[in-house]
């Protein structure tokens, strides 16, 4: 009878995946793990390129598992994702020993604009860049960079457009500065358009830049516009 109590009492007190929905005792069920760790890319650093004139750091690759997890974080009101996601980043970073290599970064979340962030409820940059410091032990600044102007979102616009849609939307907030060198966070890369303009506006005030982390790596052709619905991903 006791065992029969407690079996029961362990399905009303089983979770269910974060990212399929299925019933599971942790965060991600096994398939869902599995499928997300398949994404981890290797090399993790990327060099100096046109797209980015900085090292970037790039966890894994925008696959399918990826992109539903994203989604979820961003437009499903799901924030412990994004502490999963900045807890996964750091190990690996640890395991690369990147920590030893770099002691000194100060991460600085890629900001949204006020009104965005309140719809949404957090800043999923933030969020992702909060646990990732906390788990290297980098210091974490949140408020350096302020997102002055709404703008359209990157992924309904052209290569083109992306550049200038960003002109004159951030700004260094007022009396921030530092001599440590800044690593700046961000949940997608496609072309990089984001990360060079803020890049280029902290080197416009002489702040030193290593370079970038972002949670997953894609490109034009991977990132699909904004949804109106989210699919659940199936086995």
């Amino acid at each position: 009878m006791q065992s029969f109590l407690s079996h029961i009492s362990q399905l009303f007190l089983q979770s269910s995946c974060q990212s399929c929905q299925r019933a599971s005792s942790e965060f991600f069920c096994p398939f869902c793990q599995a499928q997300l760790h398949t994404g981890i890319r290797s090399p993790l650093i990327e060099p100096p390129s046109t797209l980015h004139p900085l090292p970037l750091f790039a966890w894994a690759t925008y696959d399918t598992s990826l992109r539903q997890i994203i989604r979820q974080l961003k437009y499903k009101k799901q924030p412990a994702i994004g502490t999963w996601l900045g807890t996964e980043m750091a190990k690996s970073w640890i395991n690369a020993k990147l920590h030893q290599k770099f002691p000194q970064l100060l991460v600085v979340p890629i900001p949204m604009h006020k009104s965005k962030q309140q719809q949404r409820g957090y800043n999923q940059a933030e969020l992702i860049s909060r646990s990732f410091a906390r788990q290297i032990g980098y210091r974490h600044q949140p408020n350096a960079i302020i997102r002055i102007r709404q703008t359209q979102p990157q992924s309904e616009l052209g290569l083109d457009d992306r550049a200038k849609n960003l002109e004159s939307a951030f700004s260094l907030a007022p009396n921030f500065k530092t001599n440590q060198p800044i690593l700046l966070l961000d949940d997608i890369f496609t072309t990089g358009a984001t990360l060079r303009t803020v890049i280029k506006l902290l080197e416009n005030h002489n702040i030193p830049v290593w370079g970038s982390a972002v949670t997953t790596r894609g490109d034009s052709g991977t990132i699909p516009k904004t949804p109106k619905n989210i699919l659940i991903l199936k086995k």
